[in-house]
């Protein structure tokens, strides 16, 4: 499956050049290409499809991916290991596999267009909703969804205000350069 991504991921602009060649060849047998909709979502597809262009390298994106799935994996290990920090959740009742099935419920709320402030209440819905599904006890899985969505709000929360901190002493170098102000050519009017 990892493979199947990655070699989604190393043909992008491909496929959507692809879709896009498509999408116009089935509006023009619908004979819908001349429909506003269809112009405009054309034009959305044009501009996705020359999104993909610009980047650099393919080396440069596998290396990406890979960075990507080893931040989603260290994501999965944390829920994991605050789950078995529970007295009523061990190893052996909750196998790691199962663990990313019921905490992917949660990371697929990302996707949402409206969370709560701090993801309160969406977070712990989510996480119950994908821990019941793998078994979990339901009171259980609401325990851990608030316990889990606590830790790791307090974690990015401390991570925030410390990289907060950090900016108040950064200049980017563009603004230590001090500007010249312009000198008008001499012999024009203003």
């Amino acid at each position: 499956m990892l493979a199947a991504a990655l070699g989604a991921l190393l043909n992008l602009e491909r496929i959507a050049s692809a879709g896009l060649r498509l999408f116009r060849v089935a509006s023009r047998l619908a004979r819908l290409e001349e429909s506003r909709p269809v112009r405009f979502l054309l034009g959305k597809g044009q501009e996705v499809s020359g999104a993909f262009q610009p980047i650099a390298s393919r080396a440069h994106l596998a290396l990406v991916f890979g960075l990507s799935m080893a931040v989603w994996m260290c994501t999965y290990l944390t829920c994991y290991w605050i789950l078995l920090s529970f007295r009523e959740v061990d190893a052996s009742s909750l196998p790691f596999g199962l663990s990313v099935v019921g905490s992917t419920a949660l990371h697929a709320t990302c996707i949402l267009p409206v969370n709560a402030l701090g993801n309160l209440g969406t977070f712990e819905a989510a996480w119950a909703a994908g821990y019941i599904f793998i078994g979990m006890e339901e009171k259980l899985a609401v325990t851990t969804g608030i316990a889990v969505h606590a830790i790791t709000f307090t974690y990015l929360l401390a991570l925030g205000i410390l990289g907060w901190i950090g900016l108040l002493g950064f200049k980017p170098a563009a603004a230590e350069a001090k500007e010249e102000p312009r000198k008008e050519p001499a012999g024009r009017p203003s």
